[in-house]
């Protein structure tokens, strides 16, 4: 019993005890003061027994408004779960937004679920991105995977900014838990929908602007969809092909049995791949390089064809056009070499068996480079495209001509002998006598003519290509504008040209080109005033060769270039070499050739050659030919002037036998001119050429030239040019041209203060 208790019954106790002995004594009294004794003590049991109730009642008062309290904190945070699993869901079906939008707005309503929203703060991290909401910091934090299509993709965060003695399991509810491990999932299916979206959006877009033709049909081949780029290279619209059979776009240009073992391998293999032709809206036939596939289904049915085409129009015109440049002369419309060997070799062999001679007739224009030189390469363009016309109309319609290169023609006359092919080519003489307008311009042309007939001079197309190429130059060294039969002593030369032309090629590696050098003598002092560079090969096996025949092949090579370079050095070289021996200066005089002049930069040679050996260009002479001098008139004078300015001397070789011309000599800042020695060696006898050398010495004179006289032979030779006047001298009256090391002996044993006649005796 507790206190109150006792305290309570104190009273009825204290009336019992009092009451009981009274009983004997006043038996009324104590019947009223024990009765009264018993009803206190139940009145203050039912009092205490009340209170009791009421405390009870209190404290499952209170203990049922705690679980209130709780049950609705919880049901708080459900409501707030459940806010944000309904915003989040509310933003993932929003199919617009890109998926970096819906994802950041998903994070951003993410906090607000946690407990203490105002700290917390959500990041999701995908592929290598991340979208955060909130302040992030060090406090508690959970995080779940995002998996999709079972690869771990990124991961999903709640925590606090701050750190709390609470652990991480007593930080977040296990409702939390929960949506963060719901949230995660929903954040996967959302990339593998808004990929597959984005997938099919791009797909879509390939699809409609591919610049293939695309065309979707069902099983039976009828056309669910087309692309534009299928419409437009058809010319039906989408409305007019969907629900009709494919064929409708079917050229008949194909068999039965193609198309047959087309959709064979369609059906077995699931797909086909080759040219096909079909036919437009209007009518038009297009190729097209096509694949078609099958789709099966399921079941193993094919319920799809897709035909993905390309245009190949253009294809195949540029086939047709390179076709044509592979047998074609785009420039003449005559067939080329490709195509005339080919049409040969057909004549040849029907030729063969029948018995049958065939000529060829090689054509070249002559001087066609001056042509093109002077006029320009389009007027030199325009001139080969009628020089062909008129070959085509001169000819039969079984003779065969085309264009083999440059200005060189070929034309094949079947079943014909030497004489015919001699009337062909009086034929083509008189016809390219005519007179040719280009741009404005008359130009008479010539042509030489080289014939080769088979089979004495060639058993097929490449021996008569070669042999009638060589009786052509032939034609030209006889004079051009004629035709010329070919013979074995022409391809002897021939054979003879080449052979030298592939040593000469080596000559300068090999050491086998030398320089000799000549003596000039001044007539008045008889001193040595210079020599003359002069080539000389050596052959090993071939022995000497002459200068005649050597040098015409390398200018037609084009060697002439390094030869000429090599000369220039060798011959500065040569020269400072003497002066630092002690012999007296004098000029070296070194020979430029048109063809060398249009292959090289001479002026920028002559400097580094110059530069190079240490020689003052004072000692170095440049001997050039009339013929250079009539061509390219500007280039050479701007040259001649460059020359003159650093003080390198200019002579004019074998003056007298080409385009002499007082304009020439006034305009071209000359030293000297050379006379021709074909005019010096009958000087004795022929007084025509005495006046041509007279002639010569004036002009020089009257012009301030100093003329010199090479191929001085004899003593009479001598007095003639001493009494004309004549300036310098060379030849063999005085010494052969000599070795480097033979000259030097030369010089030092030659008298130098004679006069010349003393020096002759």
């Amino acid at each position: 019993m507790n206190r109150n208790l006792l305290s309570y019954l104190s009273i009825p106790l204290i009336l019992i005890i009092i009451g009981l002995p009274l009983l004997t004594i006043n038996p009324h009294l104590g019947t009223i003061l024990v009765t009264s004794s018993f009803w206190l003590f139940l009145h203050f049991f039912l009092m205490h027994r009340i209170k009791r109730q009421a405390v009870t009642a209190l404290h499952e008062h209170q203990r049922a408004e705690k679980f209130h309290a709780q049950h609705t904190r919880k049901l708080n945070e459900r409501v707030k779960e459940l806010r944000s699993l309904l915003e989040a869901s509310e933003i993932m079906v929003q199919d617009e937004l890109p998926l970096e939008d819906t994802l950041q707005q998903i994070v951003t309503c993410m906090p607000a679920a946690l407990q203490n929203s105002e700290k917390a703060w959500a990041r999701i991290n995908l592929k290598g991105q991340s979208y955060t909401a909130g302040r992030l910091g060090d406090g508690p934090s959970i995080s779940q995977p995002v998996i999709s299509n079972g690869q771990h993709i990124g991961s999903f965060e709640f925590g606090y900014q701050q750190s709390s003695k609470n652990t991480e399991a007593e930080a977040f509810l296990a409702e939390e838990h929960n949506l963060l491990s719901i949230l995660s999932s929903q954040v996967g299916h959302l990339y593998e929908k808004k990929t597959a979206h984005e997938q099919l959006q791009l797909a879509a877009l390939v699809f409609d602007n591919s610049r293939e033709m695309i065309a979707i049909t069902d099983g039976q081949q009828h056309v669910l969809s087309v692309n534009k780029a299928f419409t437009k290279i058809t010319g039906y619209h989408a409305e007019e092909l969907i629900g009709k059979h494919i064929r409708t776009i079917k050229s008949n240009r194909h068999d039965k049995a193609f198309y047959t073992a087309m959709w064979r391998d369609i059906s077995e293999a699931g797909f086909w791949q080759g040219e096909l032709w079909n036919r437009s809206k209007q009518g038009a036939l297009y190729p097209v390089l096509a694949s078609i596939a099958a789709v099966r289904g399921k079941d193993g049915i094919i319920n799809h064809y897709i035909a993905v085409s390309t245009d190949i129009s253009k294809n195949k015109k540029a086939e047709e056009h390179i076709r044509y440049l592979a047998y074609y002369d785009p420039l003449t419309e005559l067939p080329n070499r490709i195509l005339l060997e080919d049409r040969a070799s057909q004549i040849l062999h029907k030729a063969r068996n029948k018995q049958l001679s065939v000529a060829c007739l090689f054509l070249d224009i002559d001087h066609f480079k001056t042509i093109n030189d002077s006029l320009g390469h389009l007027s030199g363009d325009e001139l080969l495209q009628e020089v062909a016309s008129r070959i085509n109309k001169a000819l039969q319609h079984d003779e065969i001509a085309g264009r083999v290169g440059g200005d060189e023609f070929l034309i094949i006359l079947a079943d014909t002998e030497g004489s015919g092919a001699i009337q062909v080519a009086h034929h083509l003489l008189e016809v390219m006598a005519q007179p040719f307008v280009i741009n404005k311009h008359t130009l008479y042309i010539s042509i030489s003519i080289g014939i080769a007939v088979y089979p004495n001079d060639g058993e097929n197309f490449h021996e008569l290509l070669k042999n009638s190429d060589i009786a052509k130059h032939k034609a030209k060294e006889l004079g051009r504008n004629r035709y010329y039969f070919f013979t074995p002593e022409l391809n002897e030369a021939a054979m003879e040209r080449f052979t030298l032309e592939r040593a000469l090629r080596t000559a300068l590696e090999s050491n086998n080109l030398a320089l000799h050098y000549q003596p000039q003598i001044d007539l008045k002092s008889g001193r040595v005033i210079g020599v003359e560079a002069l080539l000389r090969w050596q052959h090993p096996e071939l022995g000497f060769i002459s200068p005649a025949k050597f040098i015409p092949i390398a200018e037609q090579s084009g060697l002439i270039a390094q030869i000429g370079t090599w000369v220039l050095q060798e011959a500065c070289r040569q020269n400072k070499i003497w002066q630092e021996n002690g012999l007296p200066p004098f000029t070296v005089a070194i020979n430029i050739s048109v063809r060398q002049f249009s292959l090289s930069n001479i002026a920028s040679e002559v400097k580094q050659a110059l530069a190079s050996t240490g020689l003052l260009a004072k000692h170095l002479e440049v001997e050039i030919t009339e013929s250079l001098l009539a061509q390219d008139m500007e280039a050479t004078l701007a040259m001649l002037q460059e020359l003159s300015t650093i003080g390198v001397q200019i002579a004019v070789d074998d003056f007298g036998t080409g385009y002499s011309s007082l304009a020439y000599l006034k305009r071209f800042p000359l030293d000297k001119l050379k006379l021709d020695q074909s005019f010096v060696h009958d000087l004795e006898e022929n007084p025509d050429d005495r006046a041509i050398a007279s002639g010569v010495v004036n002009l020089g004179q009257s012009l301030g030239l100093g003329v010199i006289a090479e191929g001085v032979e004899t003593e009479g030779q001598l007095a003639i040019l001493q009494q004309l006047g004549c300036d310098e001298i060379q030849g063999y009256l005085f010494s052969r041209p000599l070795p480097a090391d033979e000259l030097a002996d030369w010089l030092r044993n030659y008298p130098q203060q004679h006069d010349a006649r003393t020096a002759c005796l």
